[in-house]
């Protein structure tokens, strides 16, 4: 299991973080712009959102590829098992 990784006062930072931590890649703009908007809104905490991405379909796709396929998943796999 990963290390949650401490927040910082720039939110949009962390997402960055996480993106690259569980999903091997950064986020795009309205990516971001969805998990401050949550945030913001007070639906869910910087925490919470953490725990989505790290537990994301896309997260746990490229766990099996990195701990059976010794590699990041490609685009069309990634797709088909989406």
């Amino acid at each position: 299991n990963l290390a949650r990784i401490p927040c910082t006062r720039h939110p949009s930072k962390d997402i960055q973080s996480y993106y690259k931590m569980y999903l091997g890649r950064t986020a795009d703009d309205s990516e971001v712009i969805y998990w401050i908007n949550m945030i913001n809104a007070g639906m869910i905490s910087l925490n919470q959102a953490q725990d989505q991405i790290q537990n994301s379909q896309e997260a746990i796709i490229r766990g099996f590829y990195l701990t059976y396929l010794h590699r990041e998943p490609d685009y069309d796999g990634l797709s088909y098992w989406r």
